[in-house]
């Protein structure tokens, strides 16, 4: 009711963020769907573009290094849970800020869900 009010009032910009809340959050009814987006984000997405595209770096006489998928997960992590420090470099940090920025989010969602 509120999400339909604020569309007819034309107050767009608190309906953008209301339904960024219902579909990521689940308006704090469901602990699944936040966690869900966490782990996809945290175990899938940012771990294969650490890999895919900060896993080659150039070294001195030319030739490739190929990041093990176990530092790719390790940047994952220690963006997504804020207890965890890594020294491993990030070549994008605009990335890094969008998952912490979003991992922040899912577990912020997944407590206030857990509250109710």
């Amino acid at each position: 009711m509120r999400k339909e009010r604020l569309w007819i009032e034309n107050k767009f910009l608190e309906w953008i963020i209301y339904s960024f809340y219902r579909f990521f959050g689940g308006y704090t009814q469901n602990f699944k769907i936040p966690l869900g987006f966490w782990l996809l984000c945290t175990l899938l997405i940012f771990p294969t573009y650490y890999f895919l595209f900060e896993g080659v770096s150039q070294t001195s006489y030319g030739y490739y290094k190929i990041e093990t998928v176990k530092n790719a997960y390790e940047k994952s992590l220690t963006n997504a849970i804020p207890i965890l420090k890594s020294n491993l470099n990030f070549n994008n940090w605009w990335i890094k800020s969008i998952q912490i920025f979003f991992s922040s989010l899912f577990l912020t969602f997944f407590v206030l869900a857990l509250r109710k």
